[in-house]
């Protein structure tokens, strides 16, 4: 059995899954990643996550450090989303917390306005703040692990938790993700 079909069946056999995103699943989708010097939209090629993530509600919570906004563009069911950081796609006042799209602030600041301010009176700022290398994020491996879950990381590059994961898949999620969707679809 290769390591994509011991996961799939321990994806199908599971009670409950808890998935946890980064940069990977937005780099394969066009979005650069959050250090990227090319910015994050200037191109957009969706990888089908509806399809991945949704489908047979297999997944019961997904928690991204994703700040592009692509898990709310998927269609996955937002009291099932968790964004840790946020999203750069919105603002949020820091008087009353409300948010909103970032073109609402955006607007204001082109107009002319240096601090755009929600109706309130409060300023807004950006609704954003990751790899399994910065916290809190980081820590949640290893409380998961201490927990007895079993885990899975998915990338194509090296994470400081790789040695101590059940499953370890190397290579593009591009490729990676449609063949474990189609594998746990059965």
């Amino acid at each position: 059995m290769t390591p994509l079909e011991a996961l799939a069946a321990a994806w199908r056999a599971a009670e409950s899954v808890v998935v946890l995103t980064g940069a990977g699943l937005s780099t394969a989708s066009g979005i650069p990643d959050f250090r990227s010097p090319a910015g994050r939209w200037e191109r957009y090629r969706p990888v089908p996550l509806p399809d991945f993530l949704a489908r047979a509600g297999r997944v019961a919570l997904l928690v991204t450090q994703n700040v592009d906004g692509l898990h709310e563009r998927s269609g996955f069911p937002a009291d099932r989303l968790v964004s840790v950081h946020g999203a750069d796609s919105a603002v949020e006042c820091m008087r009353c917390h409300r948010r909103a799209p970032r073109e609402v602030a955006q607007a204001a600041w082109e107009a002319g306005t240096a601090v755009p301010r929600c109706p309130c009176g409060g300023p807004w700022k950006p609704d954003a703040g990751t790899s399994l290398v910065v916290g809190p994020v980081n820590e949640m491996f290893p409380v998961a692990r201490a927990a007895g879950a079993r885990t899975a990381i998915l990338t194509a590059s090296e994470t400081p938790f790789d040695a101590a994961a059940d499953w370890k898949l190397d290579g593009a999620l591009a490729e990676v993700l449609p063949a474990l969707r189609d594998v746990v679809l059965g």
